[in-house]
This record gives structure tokens, C-alpha cells and sequence, in this order.
């Protein structure tokens, strides 16, 4: 579902996942593939395919994280099945995809922590 829920939670931000952000999900997930229950490689035309299928259920709310002081994408998380019940609102949590730091980019991680 496309949507507009921004957050910040220490030392990142949470961010509406855009179509072109859901490419760095893929490419982080090729890299990873071993870990899913497909572990076969997802090309470009399937992610497309994925994310017009993601935006169209009003249940579904996926997030890109973002390192808040360097503003790097580090990865992805959703929420979805959302429903609501006499608690409140109900889903699952998961669809969580990390971006692995590159030397670069975990240094100027740790410089950024470090500059707190």
C-alpha cells in the first residue's frame, strides 16, 4: 500500500518504501537467496512485478530503513496482514532485508556514532 508513515527510532528512519528502493531489495536478497524459502534470483521485471502487487493490497505497509546520520539505505521491513480486532490493530511483522555495509560504509557509520 503506498502510504506516507515516517518515523525515526535512534539511529534510523523508516521511510514508505518506494519502487525504486525496492530494487536495492533485491539485489540485497540475490545476495542473500540461500536464506529464502526461493533461494533462485529475482530479476528486475519480477521485483516491478512485486512492488505494483505490494501497492495494491491496503493490508501491506513496507518501509525502507535509512542510517539517519549518513542517510544510506540499509535495508527494508514490513508490516502486513493487517487487520483490525478488539486489541486494536493485528499483523506480522517480517519481510526484513539487510543491505551488507560495504568497508565504507560501516566506517562512516562508526564515525557518525562516534561524533554522539
Amino acid at each position: 500500500m503506498k502510504h506516507t508513515i515516517q518515523r525515526e527510532f535512534g539511529r534510523v528512519i523508516l521511510k514508505p518504501l518506494t519502487e525504486n528502493e525496492s530494487e536495492n531489495m533485491r539485489i540485497a536478497r540475490n545476495k542473500n537467496s540461500i536464506w529464502f524459502g526461493y533461494s533462485g534470483q529475482i530479476n528486475k521485471e519480477q521485483q516491478k512485478e512485486w512492488y505494483k502487487n505490494y501497492i495494491s493490497k491496503e493490508t501491506e505497509y513496507m518501509f525502507s530503513i535509512f542510517h539517519k546520520q549518513t542517510n544510506n539505505w540499509i535495508g527494508a521491513v514490513g508490516i502486513y496482514d493487517l487487520n483490525s480486532s478488539n486489541f486494536g490493530y493485528v499483523g506480522e511483522f517480517g519481510r526484513v532485508i539487510l543491505k551488507p555495509l560495504t568497508e565504507n560504509e560501516s566506517e562512516n557509520m562508526r564515525i557518525a556514532r562516534n561524533k554522539n
